[in-house]
């Protein structure tokens, strides 16, 4: 019996090896997994805006620039005192704006700032006091920011590389945090909120535009890189968005508005596939927990 109990109990902690060992190859294959389709969609994002930033006026599938801008509810006499070159590689789904987030003297951070429309919006309203930081992975819209802020004469406004998932911002640092469009675009969009939650000053404001779905997309067709840049693929249903920023931290969460920016795309097939989805923008406004906002920097 005892050498039968010896038996039974090697192969059980043999058996036990095998599964963690087997657990581990498994987690560590889905990381890699992760980290490779991570790399294919910020490559296929980057591609795509980077003909977004030069060459504006090529027949993309989703509606871009002045129209664009309208299109989301931005107001002509904004529009009207924006430099062309950067209204021209807009590329939003709403008008955030219309939160009233901002206010003079604020630290604001845009993520995925492209080509500085509403970095210019948000440092003419923060003043000479405030500041506005964009963030972008797209070497061309960095650029084309930098350009459009030194033609505008600001000089509250820094335009830095940075990977949402990875701000390179301390903690409590921005009174308000403001994105249009570009969120769907990240794989691990809780991190993201986890980033913009924890440089966002304690009571600070949560002010973004994006796309949302109104019905899931299959796991298959989240795998596919291309698929991600059309802006409907990596979008997540309105409720989960919802419920991934309220377990983040965030409350007094609240949906602003609604806009059918896919409804006007030259793009039949397009305008097809995001009403299959009910894929649409959405205008979200939430508060990062702590009372009031910290004094200004």
């Amino acid at each position: 019996m005892k050498n039968c109990s010896k038996t039974f109990r090697d192969l059980f902690e043999n058996l036990s090896v095998l599964i963690y060992k087997t657990t581990t190859m498994v987690m560590i294959a889905q990381m890699r997994d992760k980290r490779k389709l991570k790399e294919k969609i910020t490559h296929a994002v980057e591609k795509l805006y980077a003909i977004v930033a030069n060459e504006p006026d090529f027949p993309f599938h989703f509606v871009s620039g002045e129209r664009a801008a309208k299109i989301a509810g931005y107001p002509k006499k904004i529009l009207a005192h924006l430099p062309q070159e950067a209204l021209e590689s807009f590329a939003g789904t709403g008008y955030h704006f219309q939160n009233n987030a901002i206010k003079k003297r604020d630290y604001v951070l845009d993520i995925g700032s492209g080509a500085g429309t509403d970095t210019l919006i948000a440092a003419k309203i923060v003043g000479e006091k405030g500041k506005v930081f964009g963030v972008d992975i797209t070497e061309e819209m960095i650029k084309k920011a930098r350009k459009n802020a030194n033609k505008s004469g600001l000089k509250n406004i820094t335009i830095v590389k940075a990977d949402a998932e990875n701000l390179p911002f301390a903690d409590n640092f921005f009174d308000v945090v403001i994105s249009n469009g570009v969120i769907n675009l990240v794989l691990n969009k809780g991190k993201v909120f986890e980033e913009i939650y924890r440089v966002l000053k304690p009571g600070g404001t949560l002010s973004i535009s994006d796309i949302v779905l109104g019905k899931a997309v299959s796991e298959e067709s989240r795998k596919n890189a291309e698929l991600w840049a059309e802006c409907i693929v990596g979008a997540l249903p309105e409720d989960e968005n919802v419920q991934v920023i309220k377990k983040t931290g965030f409350r007094n969460i609240q949906i602003v508005d609604r806009i059918d920016v896919f409804a006007h795309s030259p793009s039949k097939n397009t305008r097809e596939v995001a009403a299959s989805f009910n894929a649409h923008g959405i205008v979200i406004k939430a508060e990062k927990k702590g009372g009031e906002k910290h004094g200004k920097n």
